[in-house]
């Protein structure tokens, strides 16, 4: 899927605040083929610092929820583009939130 240049060189913000709305109506492969082209171009992990901290953003206006599904589909997303440490960075921090069932 492709990505305006808008999003995909400037911050993962627009994208995650579109991801929300894909997910509710259950899109998971839409949602992981954008963030799979986002992460392919993030070469300073912007996107996976603000999914491990998502409270630490430059913006304190905005209202920021990260979600399980939005979670599990980058886990998918980070392993497909050659990722797999930052995709268990991600899962290890979905168990300390206990949004991992043991």
């Amino acid at each position: 899927m492709y990505l305006p240049p808008s999003i995909t060189y400037n911050s993962p913000l627009p994208l995650v605040s579109l991801l929300p709305s894909i997910l509710r109506y259950r899109h998971f492969h839409t949602a992981k083929s954008l963030l799979s082209s986002f992460i392919s171009v993030d070469k300073s992990s912007s996107l996976h610092h603000l999914l491990l901290h998502p409270q630490k953003i430059n913006n304190p206006v905005t209202c920021l929820h990260i979600s399980k599904p939005l979670l599990d589909v980058s886990i998918g997303a980070y392993v497909a583009c050659g990722r797999p440490h930052q995709a268990a960075q991600i899962f290890n921090r979905m168990k300390r939130l206990g949004l991992v069932k043991q």
